[in-house]
């Protein structure tokens, strides 16, 4: 009976965990993507830094709302069955294309012009 329990009750914090790291990813990629209209000069100029670093936003924003759907789509089936391995290569996945994207971004803002003019 005690195994039974304790199985119920890791599908149950499964469930928790992955509801949590779906809203996490979600919201990220709400604030970037409200971060991503806010790009350029007022008067709507777009330099060559801030075109690269919209398009590896916009991939950020793809990564983002995959892995939250992923994990909704993980949070649902945890009551029949275990998605504990599932969810941790999955956010594995996700931690490894954030840190490629970052990087890439790092790049960007290290080689690019960002319009300082003289």
């Amino acid at each position: 009976m005690t195994n039974a329990k304790t199985h119920t009750n890791s599908r149950g914090r499964d469930r928790s965990r992955a509801l949590l790291l779906a809203s996490l990813a979600l919201l990220s990629a709400a604030l970037a993507f409200k971060y991503r209209a806010a790009y350029g000069f007022p008067d709507g100029f777009l330099t060559e830094r801030d075109r690269a670093e919209k398009i590896l936003l916009a991939s950020f924003i793809g990564v983002s709302l995959l892995f939250g759907l992923r994990t909704l789509l993980l949070a649902r089936s945890a009551g029949q069955r275990p998605v504990a391995s599932a969810l941790r290569i999955s956010l594995a996945i996700y931690f490894c294309m954030s840190v490629v994207l970052m990087a890439a971004t790092l790049y960007v803002r290290m080689t690019l012009s960002g319009g300082g003019g003289g």
